[in-house]
């Protein structure tokens, strides 16, 4: 008979005992499904943190210069590791990678340039060579293009209507600081304040348009303002717009970085020759050394660089996927100044740039804008000469 009050007692014995055996087997088995299931990358913990149980494979890379820094921060290595990727990467100019990719076992899984125009050549390049329907682009991140300068630059150009504050970001009028260096303008010209034996022109610096990325961007951008805020330049303007967008490259000089890294670095390190540098607004926002009174422009008509990674096979596929979806590593990103596309982790602070988008040629068109600089720098005449 029961009592009411107490609960029944199990007297020990073998079925208790089996009881408390199965509820523990039960218990640990479900602790190890989880604990599975995490590793492999499921649940909320699949972006936190967690790692996946499979062996490393060892990917390679060719990407723009300006992801260097990304690609080699011990963080980034050791998250990558967790994900069973361990990537190596050669880095070119965004634009000097196209040719080693045309070639037979070139060991790439795959190209990280850094522009949609880029980005689309390699694409349909790959595509036709190796007669696939297509291959898997990755937008991962972006980064507008900037001016790298100082505060007192920025001071004399504004006082001269170049600059001016927009939702308190500085903008530059690009089509105007073409005007300056296309007519030769020296800086002692625009500051009455200033030494007038500064006869130093005004230049805006950048890498070199046929190799890199930077200098290719600013070529897109320079061309929209010259072609009527147009894309497409078409075969009977594009001698003109040559002619208009060479002195912004012609008056640099000869010799140029082929890489926007270098290009960095110099202005980085206080090169008087670089105190107007086209640049990444990336490479500025996570730079580790700037130099004194640095301060940063917006160009209008702006021009972003979208890192787009192209895979080239499986494994270049798996880095697109993760670069893409990993929590940790778009923390990662913003932390080395980049956009995530699609994500809300930006770099601290950052607005939209409030200017204009200016579009870029059709990659034949750049090319074609291109060489006409080269004829033109080889042929020893001024631009248009």
């Amino acid at each position: 008979m029961v009592q009411h009050g107490r609960a029944p007692v199990t007297a020990p014995g073998r079925r208790g005992g089996t009881a408390r055996l199965v509820a523990l087997v039960l218990g640990v088995a479900i602790i190890a499904v989880v604990a599975v299931y995490v590793a492999k990358g499921g649940g909320s913990g699949a972006a936190g943190g967690s790692c996946v149980d499979e062996p490393v494979a060892e990917v390679h890379g060719v990407i723009g210069s300006e992801k260097e820094e990304f690609f080699r921060d011990p963080r980034v290595v050791e998250r990558l590791r967790c994900l069973a990727l361990r990537v190596v990467v050669d880095s070119r100019g965004s634009l000097d990678m196209v040719d080693p990719l045309r070639r037979e076992g070139h060991g790439y899984d795959f190209a990280f340039p850094g522009s949609r125009t880029t980005a689309r050549e390699i694409l349909d390049d790959q595509a036709i060579r190796h007669e696939l329907p297509a291959l898997d682009p990755y937008e991962v991140f972006s980064s507008p293009m900037v001016i790298a300068t100082l505060s007192e630059t920025v001071t004399t150009l504004r006082a001269n209507g170049v600059v001016r504050s927009v939702a308190d970001q500085d903008v530059v009028d690009l089509g105007r600081v073409l005007e300056l260096v296309s007519a030769g303008t020296t800086w002692s010209a625009l500051n009455a304040d200033g030494p007038a034996t500064d006869q130093t022109p005004v230049l805006l610096y950048s890498t070199d348009p046929d190799a890199s990325n930077s200098g290719f961007l600013l070529l897109a951008a320079a061309a929209w303002t010259r072609n009527q805020n147009r894309a497409e330049i078409g075969a009977e303007n594009m001698a003109a717009v040559a002619a208009q967008v060479c002195p912004l490259f012609a008056a640099q000089g000869g010799s140029k970085p082929i890489k926007s890294q270098d290009l960095f670095d110099q202005y980085a390190g206080q090169n008087p020759r670089t105190s107007m540098a086209f640049v990444y607004e990336s490479q500025y926002l996570s730079a580790k050394v700037l130099p004194e009174g640095h301060d940063v422009l917006y160009p209008n008509p702006g021009i972003a660089s979208v890192h787009t990674l192209i895979a080239l096979d499986a494994k270049g596929q798996r880095v697109g996927q993760v670069l893409r979806d990993d929590d940790e590593l778009a923390r990662l990103v913003a932390e080395h100044g980049f956009r995530p596309q699609g994500r809300t982790v930006q770099p601290k602070g950052l607005a939209d740039p409030p200017v204009t988008a200016a579009e870029s040629p059709s990659f034949d068109e750049m090319r074609s804008l291109v060489d006409r600089l080269v004829a033109m720098r080889a042929s020893g005449k001024r631009c248009g000469g």
